[in-house]
């Protein structure tokens, strides 16, 4: 079986019991401390994501460094959970409380559910896409079309980002069974993968590329309009989760919102509450001023999308736009990632974002502003 098809396999078995059982195996303990562990007095939840700690995720280490889960009432535990189809498959479960992934297996669960609402979309948190294919500069691939036979790496097989990037090969005409997806991992092994020419390509994200440009690499990026309109990275729970616990989702979507105008505010300050909270993202034998030199590169790349659409103006923080599941769910038709029609209306709510909002985002900024290690 190839390796396109055994990843297609592992996402065609969100269903099975067998499979509940083997990720139980997969789920790791949190990688870094978190303020808020065992906190005497406080609602202990678990929140799945499907990359380890660095500058990608460092608002996560804001929300827990600063307190604001804490100020929320919650002792957040954060699973990584080793790709996306993980993190639907252990929320679907109830290993973890509330998941996060790209949007893609999400979809795919609901075609093959039952009633189409086995999860819901909570959280709009990466609010414009982060993913693309990658190549050398210097790569004989100069179009879509070229990719047909190559060999492209990702940080696992189950991670969302192979199903945009089958998604928007597929609008190029090269199908998923004309190239191989293999396991990279994401930082050093993945660019070394790419300059042995290990791989033709990688499907990763836009902190990844960023880093790796600023090492000296210089990449030239795939795409297709017909994502520009998609969020990326969104925040998840069961229905039942949802009605039990809608004041939870909303305290943990506030504690996020928070910790985003913490990070957009002063991206330095975020990454140094991260070295502090997480000590295994600071790399040995670089001084402070060098990391965060690289880390400032590829955390502003993804300030980008976090900021998309100015929720700070508009008090939209966690808000999916009107319109924006349907073009995801256009787009997943049209790509070959899902096989029929789906209706948006079970698979995301806006209700929360009022609670999500309810917070002084200018106190938060000053906060910030003066903030010193």
């Amino acid at each position: 079986m190839s390796i396109t098809h055994r990843r297609r396999a592992l996402f065609a078995a969100f269903l099975s019991p067998l499979l509940t059982v083997s990720l139980a195996g997969c789920i790791d303990p949190p990688n870094g401390s978190g303020r808020s562990d065992g906190a005497e007095g406080l609602k202990q939840i678990s929140v799945g994501v499907p990359t380890i700690m660095g500058p990608n995720n460092s608002p996560i280490a804001v929300a827990q460094g600063l307190g604001y889960f804490a100020d929320e009432g919650l002792d957040v535990r954060f699973v990584t959970t080793g790709g996306s189809a993980e993190s639907v498959q252990s929320t679907l479960t109830g290993q973890i409380d509330i998941g996060s992934s790209t949007s893609e297996p999400i979809y795919q669960l609901a075609e093959r559910g039952k009633s189409g609402e086995e999860l819901v979309m909570v959280y709009n948190y990466l609010r414009a896409p982060t993913g693309s294919i990658a190549v050398r500069a210097d790569s004989p691939i100069r179009g879509l079309g070229d990719f047909a036979g190559a060999t492209i790496g990702a940080d696992s097989l189950g991670s969302g980002n192979v199903l945009l990037a089958e998604g928007i090969l597929q609008l190029g005409g090269v199908g998923a069974d004309d190239v191989d997806f293999v396991a990279t991992g994401t930082g050093a092994p993945a660019l070394q993968a790419l300059k042995s020419g290990k791989v033709d390509a990688l499907s990763l994200w836009d902190t990844e590329y960023a880093a790796m440009e600023k090492s000296g690499m210089k990449l030239r990026f795939f795409s297709h309009d017909k994502i520009d309109p998609l969020f990326s990275t969104t925040f998840f729970v069961t229905p039942d989760f949802l009605k039990n616990e809608s004041k939870t989702v909303a305290s943990f979507g506030r504690a996020m919102a928070k910790a985003t105008v913490f990070a957009s505010e002063n991206p330095a300050a975020a990454l140094q509450v991260m070295y502090s909270e997480y000590p295994e993202t600071r790399v040995a034998g670089k001084s402070l001023e060098e990391q965060l030199d690289t880390d400032l590169t590829a955390f502003r790349a993804r300030l980008e999308r976090l900021t998309a659409g100015d929720p700070a103006a508009n008090s939209s923080w966690g808000r999916y736009p009107d319109g924006a599941v349907q073009a995801w769910l256009d787009f997943a038709l049209t790509a070959g990632i899902v096989k029929k029609k789906l209706s948006p209306t079970p698979l995301y709510t806006n209700d929360l974002v009022p609670e999500y909002n309810d917070f002084d985002a200018q106190t938060v900024a000053k906060e910030a502003q003066t903030w010193k290690p």
